[in-house]
């Protein structure tokens, strides 16, 4: 990235956990660029963060929603493709998404799936298979939702059949219903503790968000994971973003 080569250094925002310290080590050997990595749990932080903060940092990876939103703000800059030439390798389905057409600010950067994590050491293998089971009294006290809001309301939408993009009011207002019968049953709102060991022994299930299930269940003994493909979001894709930068 010819852009930040000349102060050799670049500040990267970004979702915890969601790029190998090998990979900014490998980097900062081949370019000579050194990197300031901060993270942030909830699209919310980082918004919040990037609203207050102004021109911090060179790259940004929310979450495609956010893209949208921080474009129509003016917060991000437009890219130069002629500086992207893998740009041409993107699978088609992953670019000129509807948040950001011509991919004119951002680029993909990671994709995945919601799913279900249960501890069945607690729970055992059929407690938890459908996402109506995270209603059940058992689960009183013992849930885990990531700490985002659009997340958290997509499972009352599911669970009632609805789009995770729904827009009707009566709708809406019906989800909402759903999603406070929920409430009673998490423990916890936080998109970084299923690595935590106390979180571990405190919640027996969790609504993971895309690329944390595969990373968390490692560390979990007596764990499992399931994409209910009713509940299933697919191509919530965190993405790079270039922001109004110094370096």
């Amino acid at each position: 990235m010819p852009s930040f080569a000349g102060s050799g250094e670049l500040y990267l925002y970004i979702w915890s956990e969601y790029i190998p310290d090998e990979i900014v080590e490998n980097f900062t050997k081949e370019t000579g660029i050194k990197v300031h990595l901060s993270t942030y749990d909830s699209n919310e932080a980082m918004y919040a963060k990037i609203k207050l903060a102004g021109n911090g940092y060179d790259l940004i990876v929310p979450s495609s929603d956010y893209v949208s939103l921080m474009r129509q703000q003016g917060l991000l800059l437009t890219l130069d493709k002629s500086k992207l030439p893998n740009f041409a390798n993107l699978a088609p389905k992953f670019v000129n998404q509807s948040f950001d057409p011509e991919n004119a600010y951002s680029v993909p950067y990671m994709w995945g799936s919601t799913s279900i994590t249960v501890n069945t050491g607690m729970l055992g293998n059929a407690a938890v298979n459908a996402i109506t089971d995270l209603w059940k009294p058992e689960m009183k006290g013992r849930l885990l939702l990531p700490n985002e809001p659009r997340e958290a309301f997509a499972l009352a939408l599911k669970k009632l059949g609805y789009s995770l993009n729904e827009t009707n009011p009566a709708h809406l207002e019906e989800a909402y219903q759903e999603l406070k019968k929920l409430i009673p049953m998490v423990r916890i709102f936080d998109s970084d503790s299923p690595n935590r060991p106390s979180s571990q022994e405190r919640c027996w299930s969790a609504w993971s968000g895309m690329a944390r299930p595969s990373s968390s269940i490692r560390k979990i003994p007596n764990s499992s994971t399931s994409i209910p493909l009713k509940a299933q979001s697919l191509g919530r894709f965190p993405v790079h973003s270039q922001r109004s930068q110094e370096h």
